[in-house]
C-alpha cells in the first residue's frame, strides 16, 4: 500500500497552498526552524498534517539536528527522516509557495511516465534546452562557460538513446511552472522569466557522469 508524503520547510505562517497539498492524498510534514512562528502551525484538526517544531526535531533526531544546525534550508532533511520513520513509500519535496500542478501528480503517482531519452557521457546538461526549446534559459548553478559553449542546446554533447523499459527511479526532479529556477546571473543580466511549460510525462534519464 502506498504511503505518500510531502515534505516542506517554512519560516512563515501557514498559507492556503500548504493546506491544499492535503487535498491530493499525501501526508504533509512541515519542518520548522527557529524563525518559524510555531504557534500558527498547530493544526491538530488535520490527521495527515505534521508540524515538527525545533523541540520535536531535537527529540526525534537529536544528533542529526545538532549536525545540521539552525537557520538553514538543510533542516528539511529531518522531514525526510520523519516521513521514512512513518513508513513513507514515496516523498514529494516542494516549497511553501509551490503547489503540485493539477494533472501532474496523477501521472507521477501512477507511473504513467515515459523515458523520452537517456543521456550518456559526461558534463553538464541544461534541461531547459529540451523542455523550453528556444527559451535561452539556464538553471541555477549551470556553468557560465557551458552557457557560452552550447548556445542553450547541449544535447549534442551526449550519446542519446531510448530505453527499452522504465528503470527504477529513486529521484525524479520536476520543473517549477511560471517561475523556473534560474541562475542568478541570468536574473541580473537578462531578468526574471515567466515560462509556461507544457504538461507532459516525458523524462530525461541522466547517465552516471551527466
Amino acid at each position: 500500500m502506498e504511503n505518500r508524503w510531502i515534505v516542506i520547510t517554512s519560516i512563515y505562517k501557514p498559507n492556503q497552498v500548504i493546506l491544499d497539498n492535503l487535498e491530493v492524498g499525501y501526508s504533509v510534514v512541515i519542518v520548522g526552524d527557529k524563525k518559524t512562528p510555531s504557534k500558527f502551525w498547530q493544526l491538530k484538526s488535520f490527521s495527515r498534517f505534521h508540524y515538527l517544531s525545533v523541540e520535536d526535531q531535537e527529540l526525534y533526531f537529536p544528533e542529526f539536528s545538532k549536525l545540521i544546525g539552525f537557520n538553514t534550508y538543510a533542516r528539511k532533511n529531518i522531514g525526510y527522516l520523519f516521513a521514512i520513520m512513518n513508513g513513507a513509500t514515496s516523498i514529494w519535496d516542494t516549497d511553501d509557495d509551490t503547489y503540485i500542478r493539477p494533472g501532474a501528480l496523477e501521472q507521477l503517482t501512477d507511473l504513467e511516465l515515459c523515458i523520452n531519452f537517456q543521456l550518456e557521457g559526461s558534463g553538464y546538461f541544461n534541461p531547459y534546452a529540451f523542455f523550453a526549446t528556444g527559451s535561452e534559459l539556464w538553471p541555477r548553478g549551470y556553468p557560465l562557460r557551458s552557457v557560452a559553449e552550447d548556445k542553450y542546446s547541449n544535447l549534442n554533447k551526449f550519446n542519446v538513446s531510448k530505453l527499452p523499459e522504465m528503470p527504477k527511479l529513486d529521484i525524479l526532479q520536476t520543473l517549477v511552472n511560471l517561475e523556473p529556477d534560474l541562475d542568478a546571473i541570468y536574473r541580473m543580466v537578462i531578468g526574471d522569466h515567466i515560462q509556461d511549460f507544457d504538461l507532459d510525462n516525458r523524462i530525461i534519464h541522466l547517465g552516471k557522469n551527466v
